[in-house]
């Protein structure tokens, strides 16, 4: 199940909305959204490009984010983990002048969930098989890596033809230059030595909070 609170309480998604802007933390194991404050500030950094207002400041949504988190605390477990996330979407906009919505403009979510620790179990003891199909990452003369979008077309192209060849191993993409880039929901490093290496900014987003 997942929990969610909605800001503002009517809230209306529609075949007209826009991309969905998303921030994302993991709880501490004391129950608290870890660096709250700077996935917050790249929250916002993101809206700012898409031009979204939502009409709520950075100290709200952190609060409303801590909000959530309260008032689910008692659902979480000892050894329990959730994602926190934070979401927009651009909203429901007039069609040719007409306006039979109740609420026009940007929709907010606020929803934790628990992590698939069960279901990720193997990747961690045996490590996870990549695949790199043929679909290269949206160049950042497109869409710039540095916004956090649900715009994941991109991405669910290259995983579809990934899982066509075989269901469990993860699509890594390529650049249009052929190099390393990321994956959905992943950012890539290879160790090497005693060096650990990572793709340019210009390639995949650069300020994953670790």
């Amino acid at each position: 199940m997942r929990h969610v609170m909605w800001h503002p309480i009517e809230t209306i998604l529609d075949p007209f909305r826009s991309n969905i802007e998303t921030g994302s933390q993991n709880l501490r194991p004391q129950g608290r959204p870890f660096k709250v404050e700077e996935h917050i500030e790249r929250f916002y950094r993101s809206l700012s490009y898409l031009r979204i207002d939502i009409g709520m400041t950075a100290a709200q949504m952190i609060e409303t984010t801590h909000e959530v988190v309260r008032r689910n605390a008692h659902l979480l477990g000892k050894d329990d983990d959730w994602w926190v996330g934070q979401r927009v979407s651009r909203g429901v906009k007039s069609v040719g002048g007409e306006e039979p919505w109740e609420h026009l403009g940007p929709n907010v979510v606020v929803d934790c969930m628990p992590l698939p620790f069960k279901d990720r179990a193997e990747h961690y003891r045996d490590g996870i098989r990549v695949i790199v199909p043929s679909v290269r990452r949206t160049p950042p003369g497109s869409l710039s890596p540095r916004v956090k979008t649900h715009n994941y077309l991109n991405m669910i192209m290259a995983d579809m033809e990934t899982r066509e060849r075989d269901r469990r191993p993860w699509a890594v993409l390529l650049d249009e230059s052929g190099n390393l880039c990321e994956g959905m929901g992943s950012n890539i490093f290879v160790v090497k030595g005693n060096r650990i290496s990572t793709n340019t900014s210009r390639s995949r987003r650069p300020d994953s909070v670790h």
